[in-house]
């Protein structure tokens, strides 16, 4: 190993403390396998894992529970059990993350996603075999839109591309056949949905987001349904008898999705119900004529069953959180879904039809000792008055007015947060941090009007305001205020600290890019905690670390900057630690500020 004498040490030193004076803000690496030595971080990694295994589905066939783990020694671990029994039948082992689990229609296979680098290759899984195989297909750069398999499970529908944009694929899992492109100017968020004899798919675009293309593969030809010319369609259902389209769309006027079915047929389309909230995710029973849709408002999805006369139906299932009815029971008399509750992991659920009266499949077996308390949903008003919804978790064990705030900023304009359970949120109650998810103006699950509302400036403010609800109606001492986002919100939060109000801290993951026109002037010390993976395809690290250092630069000698590289994570942090290690990150702010 080279040594440096003691001229050249000294003259580093010197060097540092010139920069140091010039204004510079040093960022310091954590490579990601490097483990904190301290037991407050151990604890706190145990409690994220005590929500392991986690609930993915219901095998098709009503037999069989998909589960998934991440293990403490490393890797991913997927596991199919018998639902009556809990015995378990087949487990299989990757040290990459697997993402958009789809089972095969006959309950024998799954298909999935795993994250390799900045790829999401395909593979499927046979349980006959046991064997897991790549798909020689081509690659896709996102696992986020789904992956739906024909009805006879001889092909699969998948999205190549990334986020952004790319084409819809039929592709042959046996590969005996190349695979064909269905359709071009397709992105992430756009759905499609197999006909029930397995010849057609129906499918929304980005050019034509009002538009429902149904192609027949064979030989390749398509047809169009408009809902609307300025019309947003979030989600499709084809009926068992091929009849109708559902589609939870948007037109221009319509403040909420409403629920039309289209005639492929005769190209008619009719309103089929409209509710206080955004419908969506519909889904078809075996009859043809019955079908289930969701309802979102303020945060709660629920179900409702519904048909041709009674579109509006009844509320079936659980109502205080999230519900996701994936599909029926072969025999059409039970629904099978997942349930994010506002106090507990997710779990499995089975819904019989006639009933509505949920019964739990599947929880995580340690569930109960993470408990957190259900937040109360709240309204902050913005410096013009406005109205903006946030929810609210109370630490256990506080007296009447918290010791400490965590304020969360989702990222991604228009997308929102949930009031369901997550594990930072446990991890900081229990610690006596009360934790506020604000859904500034421009998120969605609020009505058109609230999601083509307000300019970033406007965003910015409802972060300060959500900061200044803390202080003022909570009562939260300023240094024990802390501010924390994620992409987007990454930018809302520094643009909010900079305003110079004084908190204890801010947490930015994943920046995807500042507020323009902000000017940072600090007043009182702040820290701040970067973090950024290696993989993010929108910034690198070194683009974060520059950006945040020229943003705080006008006040370097109050913003407290340190910095963290996650090794082979992307823009969303998906592995344990990475989340352990910000929120031991957050508990290392409050004792900082504790002591001064």
């Amino acid at each position: 190993m080279k040594r440096f004498s003691r001229k050249q040490i000294s003259v580093a030193i010197v060097a540092l403390a010139i920069l140091a004076s010039c204004g510079y803000v040093f960022f310091f690496y954590e490579p990601y396998d490097r483990i904190p030595d301290d037991p407050r971080y151990r604890e706190i990694l145990r409690e994220f894992f005590a929500a392991q295994p986690l609930a993915v589905n219901i095998s098709p066939n009503g037999e069989y529970v998909l589960t998934k783990a991440e293990l403490e020694t490393g890797g991913f671990q997927i596991t199919v059990q018998d639902w009556k029994s809990s015995r378990v039948l087949f487990t299989n082992f990757s040290a990459n993350s697997q993402r958009s689990l789809t089972w095969r229609p006959d309950s024998m296979a799954i298909v999935f996603q795993e994250i390799d680098g900045l790829d999401r290759p395909l593979y499927l899984w046979d349980f006959k075999t046991g064997k897991k195989k790549k798909l020689n297909v081509p690659v896709s750069k996102t696992a986020l839109p789904p992956l739906r398999w024909n009805p006879s499970g001889k092909k699969l529908a998948y999205f190549h591309g990334d986020w952004n944009k790319g084409r819809l694929l039929v592709i042959d899992p046996e590969q005996k056949n190349p695979h064909i492109v269905i359709k071009e100017s397709m992105s992430g968020t756009c759905d499609f949905v197999w006909s029930p004899d397995g010849s057609s798919i129906a499918l929304t675009t980005v050019s034509e987001p009002g538009v429902v293309t149904i192609t027949r593969l064979n030989p390749l030809r398509s047809s169009e349904v408009e809902i609307g010319a300025d019309a947003q369609i979030k989600s499709l259902a084809w009926s068992s008898d091929g009849k109708s389209i559902l589609a939870a769309a948007r037109r221009d006027n319509n403040e909420y999705f409403k629920l039309f079915e289209i005639e492929p047929s005769s190209s008619k389309v009719s309103l089929r119900s409209e509710a206080d909230g955004d419908i969506e995710n519909p889904v078809w029973l075996s009859d043809g004529k019955t079908f289930i849709y969701h309802v979102l408002s303020d945060g709660i999805i629920h179900g409702v069953l519904g048909n041709h006369e009674h579109a509006s139906g009844k509320i079936i299932g659980p109502t205080n959180g999230v519900l996701r009815v994936t599909h029926l029971s072969p025999d059409g008399k039970r629904l099978y879904a997942r349930f994010a509750s506002l106090s507990k992991p997710p779990t499995l659920i089975e819904i019989p039809v006639k009933t509505g009266e949920a019964s739990l499949v599947y929880t995580p077996p340690k569930s109960e000792i993470i408990r957190c308390p259900e937040p109360e949903s709240i309204r902050i008003k913005a410096e013009d008055g406005t109205l903006i919804p946030a929810y609210h978790w109370k630490a256990k064990d506080t007296s009447s007015h918290p010791t400490a705030v965590l304020i969360d900023v989702h990222g991604g304009l228009h997308t929102q947060s949930y009031p369901t359970w997550e594990s930072y949120i446990q991890v900081m109650t229990k610690r006596g941090c009360d934790v506020i998810a604000l859904n500034y103006r421009g998120s969605s699950g609020y009505g058109r009007a609230f999601e083509d509302m307000g300019e970033e400036d406007e965003r910015v403010l409802d972060v300060v305001a959500a900061r200044n609800y803390a202080a003022n109606v909570l009562h939260v001492i300023p240094n024990k205020i802390y501010l924390m986002g994620n992409s987007h919100g990454s930018g809302l939060v520094a643009a909010a600290a900079a305003h110079g109000e004084e908190m204890g801290g801010i947490i930015l993951i994943s920046w995807a890019g500042g507020i323009h026109g902000v000017e940072c002037r600090l007043v009182k010390p702040i820290s701040v905690l970067g973090f950024q993976g290696t993989l993010d395809p929108f910034v690198s690290p070194r683009e974060a670390r520059n950006a945040i250092q020229k943003f705080f630069a006008p006040s370097s000698d109050l913003a407290k900057i340190q910095w963290q590289v996650y090794r082979d994570e992307g823009h969303f942090f998906y592995r344990t630690d990475s989340w352990s290690k910000i929120c031991w990150g957050l508990m290392n702010i409050q004792v900082a500020m504790h002591l001064n």
